[in-house]
């Protein structure tokens, strides 16, 4: 299936307006926080340093509640944060027969997908109650490619199709969450670097 609509990106500030509340109520903060929590963050998150040091930068420069917080771990803290990712969106799929049938019965092709998805930086108070969300990846602006290579074998004479077997199996031949998880990672090295430039520029 091919999707030639192309959406159209939209600026830093349209995008989640770095922060949006849940409630869509603006908030003045009486006193300013000194940590959130990142313990229900991913391991591997938590154990990169210049990762946790960029999340601080963003939040703390997007969500006022946040305002000079810095992140710690297994500690009582006001706010929390943690990571959102919705299932991925396919925008183009192809199947690419890349050999001819193997000695032992196997026939080989390769999956191209395109595809977005959603992922989030959430923050909730010590109730629970969502307080923010910051955007790290949107589906109308962020686009990626994965190429996944597989083996269809013959069962009993029959050769099930590669259509089949990509429906099937849409971890194996598409994105999958650490996919999802490694590139919501790239993408927030990049945000920091979009925030600090806009507030240079500001």
């Amino acid at each position: 299936m091919r999707i030639t609509k192309r959406f159209l990106p939209l600026s830093l500030v349209s995008i989640a307006v770095l922060a949006l509340s849940f409630s869509g109520k603006e908030k003045l903060i009486a006193d300013i926080q000194e940590q959130y929590s990142i313990s229900k963050l991913p391991d591997t998150w938590k154990q990169n340093a210049s990762l946790v040091r960029d999340i601080d930068y963003i939040l703390s420069h997007t969500v006022p509640e946040l305002k000079r917080s810095i992140a710690c771990m297994d500690c009582d803290a006001p706010y929390s944060v943690e990571l959102q990712i919705d299932s991925p969106i396919i925008l183009f799929q192809e199947i690419e027969d890349i050999g001819s049938k193997r000695h032992n019965g196997g026939y080989n092709y390769q999956c191209v997908t395109r595809f977005a998805f959603k992922s989030a930086l959430a923050v909730y108070d010590h109730n629970g109650h969502g307080v923010a969300r910051v955007v790290v990846s949107d589906p109308v602006t962020h686009e990626f490619t994965t190429k996944k290579k597989f083996n269809v074998y013959s069962k009993e004479g029959i050769k099930p199709t590669a259509e089949d077997y990509v429906a099937g199996n849409p971890s194996v031949t598409g994105p999958n969450k650490k996919e999802l998880l490694d590139l919501t990672e790239k993408r927030i090295y990049r945000l920091k670097d979009e925030v600090y430039k806009l507030y240079e520029r500001n």
